[in-house]
């Protein structure tokens, strides 16, 4: 006889009952906990920054920590984009993009060794993949970053992947623009009961006879011109304060500077030529997320960069040294996003020479007349005369003195 069966026997069916609503309930509590663990949202490590959360569709990649996460809006980003050409299979474009731009950096924080870079290319390609963007610039030797896109319903995703050995780095840009498939859906959405004359093109208008005097034609459009070297603000704060902080922008995580600072570094090159006595010495800094040996090599990096373009625009490299400092002497405060921002900066700090030592003044003297040299014995200068017995040396007389008597004695003097 089953044990149900006892229970409904001895307790009239109610025992049995008792039994099933239990069952139930013990079988739907793990259901309830299960769904609550699926559906809870997508939260940051324990070892996270504060404020900080992945992407949604780019998680953690395994072992890795956030440790700096900052948002912009608006904000612009240049994105690199393959553009192959017959002549030349790895040309690059770069296409800037505005919108609300996040900036999250994976560092490796578990144990054992790191996971190699193609790992890390090959882990983000895949959620790329299963997000629905395209690759718009692979990982290649020399360039390992990548560009990945998505434009769906209007909204335009593009996400940068600076990968490493031990940190990852994405930007990512989100921006709403008119789109092919936005285009459509605007003219599919027209109602039916619009004339029909909507929906065809105008008739081209009559062609206007030409004129009979010749049509100049409108000036070009001249670009805006670079800021006069004498009049530049970098240039006045180096002569006044002898410091300025360039409007720079480099990559994330990397040394090399974005395209869009070239402007920046053409107008540093004009005020050195303008001013040749000028000796600078270019400081790189950061902020203090990371590792202190990291930010400093990065730091260097960056300042040589700084150096190499100034090189290149035919200043003379003696007169520009490179340091880099790291994250010791930050200008704001390290707990906001746009603090880090401001301490993350390339200076410029003019190098004083050396003060030369002045000679001592000369001493003045008075024009005195020099006493006649007395010359040597065996002089036959008709000017000398011998000792006399006694030892005393006799000089010639004054030219006011009368002349010696015929017998050739002189007066002692």
């Amino acid at each position: 006889m089953a044990c149900a069966d006892c229970i409904g026997q001895n307790g009239g069916g109610r025992g049995y009952i008792f039994v099933m609503r239990l069952r139930d309930r013990l079988f739907l509590l793990p259901c309830l906990l299960a769904c609550a663990f699926l559906a809870r949202p997508v939260l940051a490590d324990s070892g996270d920054v504060e404020g900080s959360h992945d992407y949604p569709g780019w998680t953690h990649m395994p072992g890795f920590e956030i440790t700096d996460y900052d948002e912009d809006n608006p904000s612009v980003f240049t994105f690199a984009v393959s553009r192959p050409l017959p002549i030349d299979a790895n040309h690059l474009e770069a296409i800037p993009v505005e919108g609300h731009r996040f900036v999250i950096r994976y560092e490796w924080a578990g144990s054992g060794a790191a996971p190699s870079l193609l790992k890390s290319q090959r882990f983000y390609e895949k959620l790329a993949a299963a997000a629905g963007y395209t690759v718009e610039k692979s990982g290649a030797v020399g360039n390992v970053t990548e560009t990945f896109h998505l434009d769906k319903d209007g909204r335009q995703v593009w996400v940068f992947l600076n990968p490493g050995v031990r940190v990852n780095v994405l930007t990512i840009m989100e921006s709403r623009a008119a789109t092919s498939q936005t285009l459509a859906a605007a003219t599919s959405a027209l109602p039916p009961s619009l004339p029909a004359a909507l929906s065809t093109p105008p008739p081209a208008p009559a062609p206007v006879p030409a004129p009979q005097s010749p049509v100049v034609p409108p000036p070009a459009p001249t670009p805006s011109p670079t800021p006069d070297a004498a009049e530049d603000p970098i240039g006045t704060a180096l002569i006044s304060d002898g410091r300025v902080v360039l409007p720079l922008t480099f990559l994330p995580g990397k040394p090399d500077m974005d395209a869009a600072s070239q402007p920046v570094i053409d107008r540093v090159v004009a005020i050195l030529k303008l001013h040749p006595e000028l000796s600078l010495t270019i400081e790189g800094h950061t902020d203090l997320t990371g590792d202190e040996d990291y930010n400093l090599t990065l730091s260097k990096e960056r300042a040589q960069t700084v150096r190499n373009l100034l090189i290149a625009g035919h200043i003379r490299s003696k007169r520009l040294v490179a340091t880099g400092l790291g994250g010791t002497q930050p200008v704001a405060d390290e707990g906001t996003a746009v603090g880090r921002e401001k301490n993350r900066r390339i200076e410029l700090v003019v190098r004083k020479s050396p003060t030369k030592q002045e000679a001592p003044p000369k001493e003045v003297t008075q024009d005195v007349p020099a006493s006649p040299p007395v010359e040597p014995a065996g002089n036959s200068s008709p000017s000398f005369h011998a000792p006399a017995p006694d030892g005393v040396n006799y000089y010639p007389a004054p030219a006011t003195a009368p002349p010696p008597s015929s017998s050739g004695s002189r007066p002692s003097r």
